[in-house]
């Protein structure tokens, strides 16, 4: 008998198994540089607090991307309630997770708060001052010794706003023990407050600093941030620690959804301008023209260490290792 030949069947491409096989790579790349697509599973709910400021709209560009959508939440996100606002409704349980300045939070921990920091919103950076420090239009101050005897204006008292101001202070020739500190001026009142000689400098941040500088109401006096730190987190997304624990999914999922917005948020300046002026009524030409936040795409030591340390040393908080006050996925 003759040997019977054995025919090889090949697929070719082109066929439909290799075809198949060709969009389960692409979905992979696609998955790979877009970060994790969080779950075919019913989605988390969520219940966030922030503000309508640039540096916290991380969340609301996040939602309105699908963002959160893809990593499995559900988000019901408040971007107008207070600051005090957000810390009452993270103690009753009413928000699950809220955005305030990490001083803010550092101190509240200091004194018992199971907090536990998520996120980082914006950054300052010294390329992209959001923050700065403003003077009236005739005024001539220029260092900190030309601030003794002065009236600063900040949001909130021994925060962020009131600590670089402070630190800029005595690096620039003065004392800040000599400037009285006032607080709980509206932002978009400090032109008049400056106008009618009741402050004579204050801390701004955008989008108030372009609408003031542009109406010719306020002028630079100086990047008081620089002076804690060239690049640091100025305010980032916490919870407690008992939900963190018992929510640990969705925690982590709002981290990731974040770290991924961060990156896109930073290269689509024109689409989170639009999104910004909608939400919180603002001229598009405002958001367009003003100073964009810089995200971090994740929450390192390293970027709250320098506003700590600084913190610290004014008495504002006690020693603290960043490290120990940052969620961390295990």
């Amino acid at each position: 008998m003759g040997r019977q030949k054995t025919t090889r069947r090949r697929t070719r491409l082109g066929t439909p198994g290799a075809a198949i096989l060709g969009l389960l790579v692409t979905l992979s790349a696609a998955m790979i540089a877009n970060g994790p697509a969080l779950c075919a599973e019913d989605p988390l709910k969520v219940r966030v607090g922030s503000g309508t400021g640039d540096g916290s709209a991380q969340a609301l560009y996040a939602q309105r991307t699908g963002r959160f959508s893809a990593a499995g939440l559900t988000v019901d996100l408040d971007m107008k309630i207070s600051d005090s606002g957000r810390y009452a409704g993270i103690d009753s349980g009413k928000l699950d997770i809220a955005f305030s300045n990490i001083v803010s939070v550092a101190a509240a921990i200091e004194k018992g708060k199971p907090y536990i920091l998520l996120s980082p919103g914006a950054i300052y950076t010294t390329k992209a001052p959001m923050t700065v420090m403003v003077q009236g239009p005739s005024s001539r101050f220029r260092s900190g010794a030309d601030l003794k005897g002065k009236t600063v204006a900040t949001p909130s008292a021994n925060d962020l706003g009131q600590l670089g101001v402070m630190a800029w202070v005595d690096r620039h020739g003065g004392d800040s023990r000599g400037v009285t500190f006032v607080h709980g001026i509206a932002m978009a009142n400090i032109g008049a407050a400056l106008a009618d000689r009741k402050i004579d400098a204050a801390e701004l941040t955008e989008p108030e600093w372009t609408r003031l500088r542009k109406a010719g109401a306020v002028k630079l006096l100086a990047h008081n941030f620089d002076a804690i730190s060239p690049r640091f987190a100025n305010g980032a997304f916490f919870a407690t620690r008992a939900w963190v624990e018992t929510n640990h999914a969705a925690a982590d999922r709002f981290v990731a959804a974040m770290g991924q917005t961060a990156r896109w948020a930073n290269q689509h300046h024109a689409e989170t301008a639009r999104m910004l002026a909608e939400e919180a009524n603002l001229p598009l030409s405002l958001t367009k023209s003003m100073v964009r936040a810089t995200y971090a795409e994740a929450l390192t030591p390293d970027l709250l260490q320098p506003a700590f340390d600084v913190a610290a040393k004014y008495g504002l908080i006690a020693p603290v290792r960043a490290s120990g006050l940052i969620f961390h996925d295990r």
